[in-house]
C-alpha cells in the first residue's frame, strides 16, 4: 500500500563538497582536444577512467544522459572507479526469484538472474555516468532497484573544474518496502533539479560500499525532461525526491487524520465475523493529499464487537507511526433483518458489462453472479474510458437496469493518463450514461493489480480507487466495489490463484471473488 508517511529513507544532502577529490588525479586532460574537427569526432583512445572528464565529454554534454537507458548493451559512457566494481549491463527479464525486473527496453545496469552470485553481490565499487546538463528541463526520471541501506547510494553530482565535485542529491532505493516486492524490481523515481543548476555540468554516481547480503543497486531508464513521461508509472509522491534548496531533502509528510471510507463495511448479519479486509481506511496527510492506508500500517481494535448480539459497536483504528486515531460504528443486525441501502434486483432486471479485457474475458459472468436473469457483455479488450464515450448509443440500446463498469486500467497503463484526466473522462461517461438511462444503477470496481502491473502502476491505481470511492459518495446512482483487499495476500502481494498465468487478467477464482463482492451490494426481491 502506498503511504506517504512511510516515504524516504533518504540520506540528507551533504552541505559540503564530496571528499573523493583527495585521491583523484588532476582534471587536466592528458590529451586535450583543441580543434572543432576533433571535438566533433569520436576519440577512441581517450582515457576512459572514472576521474577523467575529457574536453570531448564536456563538449558533448546535452540534456540526454549518454547511454542512460543502457540500450547500447554495454557500459559505454559509464566509468568505473576500479575495474572490479560490481556494475554490469544485464538483459534479464526476471530476477533470481522469477519476478519481473520491470526494466525498460532490453538492458539495465546492475545485477540480474544470469549474472547473479554471492561473490558479485559482495563486491564494492563506484561508477559514474558521462556529463549532462539540464538546459531548460527540471526533472531527472529514472528507475532504481536494490537495497536501501545507507552504504548503497545514487548521487547527483555537480562537476567542478578543480575536481571537488559537489554532491547535490544522495539517495537510494528508499521506497523498497512499498508492496514488499523483490529488491530486483525497478521502482520509478524522479528528481527535481532547481534552476540554479541548469547550466552546470552534472553526472550521476552509483556507490556500492556494502558487502552484506542484498547488497546491490540497479538503475535504468534515465531521462531528462520537464514532466514525467508515461514511463513514470507510480504516483508522483511515491518516487518524488524534491530539493527546494541545496540544504535538505523535503521531510516526510505525516498523517494528519484518518477516516473509514464508503467501502468500509458497516452492517453485519447476526453471527457474521468482523471483516477487516472490507475496510477502506483513508489517510489525509499534512500536505492535504489523501490516500488509502495499507492494512499493515494501522491497528484495529474490535474488542467490543460481538457478532452474536445485535446492536451498534464502536471500532477503533490507529495509525502505527503517527498514533492518529479514528472511530467508526458498525451494526450487528437483528435476526432476519436485511442489509440497508442495498440495490434491488428483480426478475425483470438486467446487467450490462462494459469495459476493457478484464470484463471482456468474463465468459461465465451470468453463472458466477447468479442474481440477474439477463446479462449482456459488450466489453472490449484494450479500450479506455474515452472509447466508451463514443458507445453511448450502443449502451442505450440494451436498456439495462444495472451496469457493471470496469475501466481505467488501460487509461493508466497504455494511455499514460493522469488521475485528473481519468476523472474528467469518467465523469463525462457517467453523466452520459445517466442522461440516456436515468434509472440505471452503475457498479464500478477497482482496477485489477496482477503482478504484471501491480508495481509499476500501483500508486496511480490506488489513486484511482480513491477517486472511484469519492465519486460513489457524490453520485447517488453509482456504487464502488473495492476489490483489492481480497486479491492481495498477507505478504502484501497479489494472490496468484486469482489471476491467469499472464498475471494480469482474473482467473475463474478471481471472477468469482468479483461476483461475490458485487452481490454484497445487491438485494434480490
Amino acid at each position: 500500500m502506498f503511504a506517504l508517511s512511510c516515504l524516504c529513507a533518504c540520506t540528507p544532502i551533504s552541505s559540503e563538497s564530496s571528499n573523493d577529490s583527495s585521491d583523484q588525479p588532476s582534471e587536466e586532460s592528458s590529451s586535450e582536444v583543441t580543434s572543432s574537427e576533433e571535438l566533433s569526432s569520436e576519440i577512441t583512445d581517450r582515457v576512459s577512467t572514472y576521474y577523467h572528464f575529457s574536453e570531448l565529454e564536456k563538449h558533448n554534454a546535452t540534456s540526454i544522459v549518454p547511454n542512460g537507458d543502457f540500450e547500447n548493451g554495454d557500459l559505454s559512457h559509464w566509468y568505473k572507479k576500479t575495474e572490479d566494481a560490481p556494475f554490469m549491463v544485464c538483459s534479464d527479464d526476471v530476477d533470481i526469484w522469477n519476478n519481473s525486473v520491470s526494466k525498460e527496453g532490453q538492458y539495465f545496469l546492475g545485477l540480474g538472474a544470469s549474472n547473479y552470485s554471492g561473490a558479485v553481490e559482495n563486491k564494492t565499487g563506484i561508477i559514474r555516468s558521462s556529463l549532462f546538463v539540464m538546459a531548460d528541463n527540471n526533472l531527472i526520471t529514472l528507475k532504481l532497484a536494490g537495497s536501501n541501506q545507507a552504504n548503497i547510494k545514487c548521487k547527483l553530482m555537480k562537476y567542478n573544474e578543480n575536481g571537488s565535485h559537489e554532491q547535490l542529491y544522495i539517495f537510494n532505493n528508499c521506497h523498497l518496502e512499498v508492496g514488499n516486492l523483490s529488491g530486483f524490481i525497478m521502482i520509478p523515481y524522479y528528481i527535481h533539479v532547481p534552476e540554479e543548476y541548469h547550466s552546470d555540468y552534472l553526472f550521476l554516481e552509483l556507490e556500492d560500499s556494502a558487502s552484506s547480503n542484498f547488497a546491490f543497486i540497479n538503475i535504468d531508464a534515465i531521462e531528462i525532461c520537464n514532466s514525467p513521461t508515461n514511463k513514470l508509472y507510480v504516483s508522483d509522491s511515491i518516487g518524488y525526491i524534491h530539493l527546494p534548496d541545496c540544504n535538505q531533502i523535503v521531510k516526510d509528510y505525516v498523517v494528519e487524520s484518518i477516516s473509514v471510507g464508503l467501502s468500509g463495511k458497516k452492517y453485519y448479519k447476526l453471527g457474521e465475523e468482523f471483516d477487516e479486509k472490507g475496510l477502506l481506511v483513508t489517510a489525509t496527510y499534512t500536505n492535504g493529499i489523501s490516500f488509502f492506508l495499507n492494512k499493515n500500517s494501522y491497528f484495529i481494535n474490535k474488542s467490543n464487537f460481538n457478532k452474536n448480539v445485535p446492536g451498534t459497536y464502536e471500532i477503533e483504528i490507529m495509525v502505527k507511526k503517527e498514533m492518529v486515531t479514528t472511530r467508526f460504528e458498525v451494526t450487528v443486525l437483528e435476526d432476519n433483518q436485511d442489509y440497508p441501502d442495498l440495490v434491488t434486483v428483480d426478475d425483470n432486471s438486467s446487467l450490462l458489462l462494459i469495459g476493457d479485457s478484464q470484463m471482456d474475458f468474463w465468459n461465465n459472468a451470468k453463472t458466477d453472479i447468479g442474481t440477474f436473469n439477463i446479462v449482456n457483455n459488450i466489453a472490449l479488450g484494450g479500450t479506455q474510458t474515452e472509447y466508451w464515450l463514443e458507445q453511448i448509443d450502443n449502451i442505450k440500446k440494451f436498456n439495462p437496469t444495472h451496469i457493471l463498469l470496469n475501466i481505467g486500467g488501460n487509461d493508466i497503463r497504455n494511455g499514460g493518463l493522469s488521475i485528473q484526466e481519468l476523472e474528467n473522462n469518467l465523469r463525462k461517461l457517467l453523466d452520459e450514461i445517466h442522461q440516456v438511462l436515468p434509472d440505471t444503477h452503475v457498479f464500478l470496481y477497482s482496477i485489477s493489480r496482477g503482478l504484471a502491473s501491480y508495481y509499476n502502476y500501483l500508486g496511480k491505481m490506488e489513486e484511482a480507487d480513491y477517486l472511484y470511492d469519492s465519486l460513489a459518495k457524490e453520485i447517488d446512482y453509482l456504487s464502488f466495489i473495492y476489490l483489492m483487499p481480497y486479491f492481495i495476500g498477507e505478504d502484501n502481494m497479489p494472490i496468484k490463484s486469482t489471476f491467469k498465468t499472464d498475471n494480469l487478467h482474473y482467473s475463474n477464482a478471481g471472477y468469482q471473488l468479483l461476483a461475490r463482492e458485487l452481490n454484497k451490494k445487491i438485494k434480490r426481491i
